[in-house]
């Protein structure tokens, strides 16, 4: 096998040992926003947020590196287009949903110094 095939070959295994680890779901109950009426409640779900956003950036970085092993050649000539397009899919919406927490997590944080008051 040609190194850069094993590169290749490697990365695409990473990645996916990267995706599997960093599936996750946001520990934030209907019933605790509700409840949430003290800072520390608040900063609570901020860290969930939060925590769920660095969980979507590794995933991102997962997919982006998927699609650069996928833009390499493979042993049988070379991977369809459609694979990079969908890792570099995937990518970008990892990172649109890693935003969408961060600033969930902002607007929480709001609360916790009494901005939303």
């Amino acid at each position: 096998m040609h190194w850069t095939t094993r590169v290749a070959a490697a990365s695409v295994a990473a990645g996916l040992l990267m995706l599997g680890s960093t599936a996750s779901a946001v520990d934030v109950t209907p019933q605790q926003l509700q409840a949430a009426k003290t800072p520390a409640d608040h900063e609570a779900i901020a860290q969930a947020y939060d925590e769920e956003a660095r969980a979507l950036d590794k995933r991102a970085a997962g997919h982006r590196s998927m699609a650069q092993a996928y833009a390499s050649p493979n042993p049988k000539g070379s991977w369809s287009p459609n694979m990079v397009k969908h890792c570099e899919s995937l990518a970008t919406q990892a990172e649109a949903a890693a935003r969408d927490y961060r600033a969930l997590a902002d607007e929480h944080r709001k609360l916790v110094h009494g901005a939303h008051r």
